[in-house]
């Protein structure tokens, strides 16, 4: 819903249990896999989903590029979606950090456990969401 037909994508994902994928947990700034290293340091600017334990539905916007992200947090809140911003716990500050790789850095979304579990389960509000996302990186 966010990368459309239009913006690269990258993908991610553990498809086993918790337990599994806690295991493969690896930082975004600890993240070089040469393929998403590529894409982010040949692209104008990034953005990064990741999922976060908190159990409040909101999202977490951090990022480098503090323009787009105070544009997402506006764009998200515009849809009702709860923001925190800029995000204390999980800043995405980190100038190695893959989002902040592109040219222009990037805005990392931290997406509460009662979102991730709205956006698997709701195709509207999965739309919603993406359609934000792509407003505020405008």
């Amino acid at each position: 819903a966010v990368a459309g037909s239009d913006w690269n994508y990258y993908l991610f994902e553990c498809l086993g249990t918790f337990k599994e994928c806690r295991k493969l947990h690896v930082t975004a700034s600890h993240y070089d896999d040469p393929v998403a290293v590529a894409l982010a340091t040949s692209s104008l600017l990034s953005v990064a989903l990741h999922g976060a334990r908190d159990t409040e539905p909101f999202v977490c916007v951090g990022g480098l590029n503090t323009q787009k992200r105070a544009s997402m947090a506006e764009s998200l809140r515009g849809d009702g979606i709860p923001v925190s911003e800029p995000c204390k716990r999980l800043p995405g500050a980190a100038p190695k950090n893959i989002v902040n790789r592109s040219r222009e850095a990037g805005v990392q979304l931290e997406i509460s456990v009662p979102l991730c579990r709205k956006l698997e389960n709701d195709e509207g509000f999965r739309q919603t969401f993406g359609a934000a996302v792509r407003r505020g990186m405008e």
